[in-house]
């Protein structure tokens, strides 16, 4: 993995639930951030994005991270938050090799962030 890429610091974003008016953990549903790292981020082109379209259809963009105990508990469940711009996570996909050293998300735009 090549440091130099790592240019953006982002922030990943896990579900939190809080309670709506009726009592339903899903009737409102926010976002806290868990973590930052230094990421490199990839807007698919081409052959990559239909690589990534082959795992889902709205992939729109490719973040890597390195590969921790933090970065290793990310599902589709979360989001990711660069500047103001926020993404829903498609799919994070630990890179194959003996031991893996960085993560890819694969992501859409969730559109900018109100805070």
């Amino acid at each position: 993995m090549n440091p130099g890429r790592l240019d953006k610091r982002v922030s990943l974003m896990q579900p939190s639930a809080a309670l709506g008016a009726s009592g339903d953990p899903h009737a409102a549903e926010s976002f806290t951030e868990f973590v930052t790292r230094r990421a490199e981020v990839k807007h698919l082109r081409g052959t990559e994005l239909d690589r990534g379209r082959a795992l889902h259809e709205e992939v729109q963009t490719k973040i890597t991270v390195r590969y921790d105990s933090k970065t290793k508990i990310l599902t589709s469940d979360w989001r990711i938050r660069i500047g103001q711009e926020v993404y829903d996570i498609l799919a994070p996909i630990p890179v194959p090799g003996g031991r893996p050293e960085k993560i890819e998300i694969f992501c859409k735009s969730h559109g900018r962030s109100h805070g």
